[in-house]
């Protein structure tokens, strides 16, 4: 770790010295979940996929200031042996897989289109994780045999991730802008399958599930089955007991943040209270805390998927550090619109967007 540390503070004084505004990294998107249980049962469904990437700056994934009181933006770029859409397809294909329809050829055909998307980054320190938070803007589109089967489902996403980089600046895009960009697919192509095809959940993959949650011992890997017991739990009481022992219970910070996100989604009304009194300091739950911006981000949007719309009135009184990107988020969740850039970070993003242009 001490090298990555070494390293940005060396790149970043450089560029400070030098009058330099950015820095920017390419660097794949990677796989970030091991094999998941086959959640429903297979139904003889085959579609075709087809990834549309309408980003206005398809060039890069993210960025922001490389320390959050700095002038020099950091921003990671689309690396050239593999596109976003690519990585995008293969997700969607194993998100197809575990919810039991097949990948090929077909009548079937879904589309999915990414209009927006832009992982807004920030850093305390050089010993501190890099802060990713991804806000995304989709849509999914059905037909068969080129016929509309159902409406377009538009989707507005957000996620909160981190990563301490050990030995390269590029373990933040194999991590946690990885692990944004899956949920996002997982999420709302999971949503629309779901919702869309009348599938039979699969008890014993369910079950097994529960049981890797259980035995498994890095917290990022048992982040993302939580999340997907928020895809495919609704009704289930073994689902929803697990989902609220670790929210109240749990200490390790990633597996709580992934439950209370997943009690949102499937609408456990009955962590609404606890998420209300942690916000406002007036009762201790667990091992949460409303001085911290990224368990007050999974609380706010969890109260979100609850159906609570006055958003504002629960962040915290009290200033803590980033408060900013709590706010951000909750513009997000009342609008739509993604943030827009740090005003220190425009002019230099259309400086790295044009660079990133030429080398393409």
């Amino acid at each position: 770790m001490k090298k990555t540390v070494y390293l940005f503070l060396m790149l970043l004084s450089l560029a400070l010295l030098s009058n330099c505004t950015h820095v920017t990294f390419s660097s794949p998107l990677v796989k970030t979940t091991g094999e998941l249980p086959n959640l429903i049962a297979p139904g003889g469904q085959t579609l075709k996929l087809e990834i549309v990437d309408n980003r206005p700056a398809p060039e890069i994934y993210g960025g922001g200031l490389a320390l959050i009181d700095s002038g020099v933006f950091i921003a990671y770029g689309v690396d050239p042996n593999i596109s976003l859409g690519q990585y995008l397809e293969k997700t969607a294909a194993e998100t197809c897989k575990t919810l039991g329809t097949d990948v090929g050829s077909g009548a079937a055909t879904l589309k999915i289109t990414v209009s927006e998307f832009w992982i807004d980054m920030y850093r305390f320190s050089g010993w501190s994780p890099m802060n990713c938070i991804g806000y995304g803007s989709l849509t999914i589109d059905s037909r068969k045999d080129g016929a509309p089967v159902s409406p377009t489902r538009s989707y507005k996403v957000a996620y909160y991730e981190n990563t301490t980089p050990a030995w390269s600046m590029d373990e933040v895009a194999r991590e946690a802008m990885s692990r944004i960009y899956s949920q996002a697919i997982w999420e709302t192509l999971g949503k629309t399958l779901l919702e869309t095809r009348s599938p039979v959940l699969d008890p014993n993959g369910l079950e097994k599930l529960l049981q890797m949650i259980e035995t498994e011992t890095d917290d990022r890997a048992a982040r993302e089955m939580i999340f997907w017991l928020g895809l495919v739990g609704r009704d289930d009481p073994k689902v929803k007991e697990k989902l609220l022992q670790i929210f109240r219970n749990t200490r390790e910070q990633r597996r709580r943040q992934a439950a209370v996100e997943a009690v949102g989604m499937l609408g456990i009304q009955e962590a609404r209270q606890d998420i209300v009194d942690i916000l406002a300091g007036t009762r201790k739950v667990g091992y949460w805390s409303n001085d911290d911006a990224e368990e007050v981000f999974y609380l706010i949007k969890a109260l979100a998927n609850l159906g609570e719309n006055n958003l504002q009135e629960y962040i915290p009184k009290q200033d803590f550090r980033a408060r900013k990107k709590v706010e951000d988020l909750v513009g997000f969740l009342n609008t739509g619109k993604i943030p827009e850039l740090h005003p220190n970070a425009k002019p230099l993003f259309e400086e790295v967007k044009a660079e990133a242009k030429k080398k393409n």
